[in-house]
């Protein structure tokens, strides 16, 4: 069955709000379809739970989040074969029965920021840090948060990726959001040099998360979020005693789990997050990197997708054959073995049950995955909404 949207609770916000605003373009929006990103394991990270709230001071130097461990650093948001960024950010998370807490440093020899109004299209201003929350993983309903060296705060709501020309709620605020800054140096200054900039993060779990995650919040021990940290970096230049940026000037992305093409809103490849009812800082050693147990029927799914996708454009219909797309389903299912080879947690496909169903405007594909001792049918559609049969 074709699952209907949530869309983010669309109908009590739009009464709430009375406005639909559709953004101009978020961050790193260019770029199409790289199957290359699909062929590797998104980053992944353990959530453990808060002995204390952070102080939400802006620092990160407390017992709170010295008991939480670093991301690895942020990479060119395309990834392999990029140069690595020159300035390091990585982030730590904790949660607790309130709130999700992230906080992240970013290194900066000069700390500036402009913009001032909440949901001021940031990225196209500042060098910013960037949060994207997809909690139940379907590429659909799903939030983007932008912080500045100042605090300034720009957070959305989408019913689905820009591409798949989804609704985009700039009118909507995250009730109860905390946001805190701090600046290891002078902000605006471009007579000295800093060494960078913290933030930290608190969203409530309630009542925005609620509404849209698609799952238990807070979450339960074991549960896995789809999530991705971006940050915008503009090259601006010290000229004349203040900061210049060419006209041409174009931003560099770097994220935390590679996107494959310049593009954060691909929910598809964001990073694992797999939270944990356990202290922080107690036995807080996870003997693997959290994955995805959907991962090689996402990763397979998805070049059907792309594939549909690009034969819309070519010839404006959907294909009714793999064999139209120029794909062979012998060569999907390895890929989807080879997927689930890499980590044990990640369900391998059953051979036989990969399938496409077509019209003109409209198909859905999905195939099955053993997880465990469970057989578990996965969709994908021409909206790029992924899911599973319950």
């Amino acid at each position: 069955m074709r699952p209907s949207y949530r869309v983010l609770a669309l109908g009590a916000v739009l009464s709430v709000l009375g406005t639909l605003v559709l953004a101009p373009g978020s961050a790193a929006q260019p770029g199409g379809a790289d199957k290359n990103a699909l062929s590797l394991l998104p980053k992944g990270y353990v959530c453990l739970r808060a002995t204390v709230p952070p102080r939400l001071d802006g620092r990160l130097d407390e017992a709170a989040w010295d008991a939480a461990a670093w991301s690895d650093p942020f990479v060119d948001i395309v990834g392999a074969g990029q140069p690595g960024p020159p300035l390091q950010t990585r982030f730590k998370l904790l949660w607790d029965d309130e709130y999700l807490y992230i906080g992240a440093y970013l290194e900066e020899p000069h700390v500036r920021a402009r913009a001032e109004a909440r949901d001021d299209y940031i990225h196209r201003i500042d060098s910013n840090f960037e949060v994207f929350l997809d909690p139940d993983g379907d590429s659909a309903e799903y939030a983007e948060l932008q912080v500045n060296a100042i605090g300034t705060i720009f957070d959305l709501a989408l019913s689905r990726p820009y591409k798949d020309d989804g609704l985009v709620l700039i009118n909507w605020d995250m009730k109860g959001l905390r946001v805190a800054v701090h600046v290891d140096g002078t902000i605006n200054d471009a007579h000295d040099v800093d060494t960078g900039w913290s933030v930290e993060i608190a969203i409530p779990w309630r009542p925005d998360m609620k509404d849209f995650a698609g799952k238990a919040v807070p979450p339960r021990d074991g549960d896995r979020w789809r999530v991705n940290f971006s940050r915008v970096q503009w090259p601006d230049r010290v000229e004349g005693g203040g900061y210049v940026r060419a006209p041409e000037a174009r931003e560099d992305n770097w994220v935390w789990s590679p996107q494959g093409v310049v593009n954060m809103h691909r929910p598809e490849t964001w990073g694992v997050v797999l939270f944990r009812d356990r202290p922080a800082g107690v036995d807080s050693t996870e003997v693997a990197t959290p994955v995805d147990p959907a991962q090689a029927a996402r990763a397979l799914l998805y070049r059907i997708y792309y594939a549909q996708r690009e034969h819309q454009e070519r010839l404006g219909r959907c294909a009714a054959t793999l064999a139209d797309l120029g794909l062979e389903q012998s060569e999907l299912m390895r890929e989807g073995e080879r997927l689930a080879g890499l980590a044990s947690a990640i369900g391998a496909p059953v051979p036989g049950s990969l399938s496409l169903a077509a019209t003109e405007n409209a198909y859905e594909a999905s195939v099955e995955v053993r997880v465990g001792g469970e057989v578990q049918r996965w969709h994908v559609r021409e909206d790029s909404r992924f899911w599973r049969s319950r």
